[in-house]
């Protein structure tokens, strides 16, 4: 089974981005057998499909999974449940944490709730 790890679909970064369908046929001419739909709509200037949004859309399509992201900038407890009923409902398969582009720092205080849940 191969499995890309690293995809986005839907409007991204300014532009219109991939559709599923364009997703589907790039997957099909590499012979990816399942795509990892990363989240990203907080904490940067990139912007593109909510956790949320990204799970309406696998529900759909069972050869997508997603990744889901929060604002950990703006960390709030109704983020932290949200993602944490996804995880338990098996709709998003892992979160996504990089400060290279999102502004907060993986030390603070705020997240630490985040932490001992994952």
């Amino acid at each position: 089974m191969i499995i890309d790890a690293h995809t986005h679909i839907g409007p991204f970064a300014g532009h219109n981005g991939k559709s599923v369908n364009d997703l589907y046929k790039s997957m099909d001419d590499a012979g990816i057998d399942i795509s990892l739909i990363i989240a990203n709509n907080f904490g940067c200037e990139i912007k593109g499909y909510t956790t949320a949004q990204l799970v309406e859309i696998a529900k759909k399509h069972s050869r997508l999974k997603v990744i889901g992201n929060i604002d950990y900038a703006r960390i709030s407890k109704g983020q932290i449940d949200e993602l944490k009923n996804f995880i338990e409902r098996k709709l998003i398969v892992g979160v996504k944490c990089y400060v290279g582009y999102e502004n907060y720092y993986p030390i603070s205080k705020n997240l630490h709730t985040f932490y001992k849940y994952c």
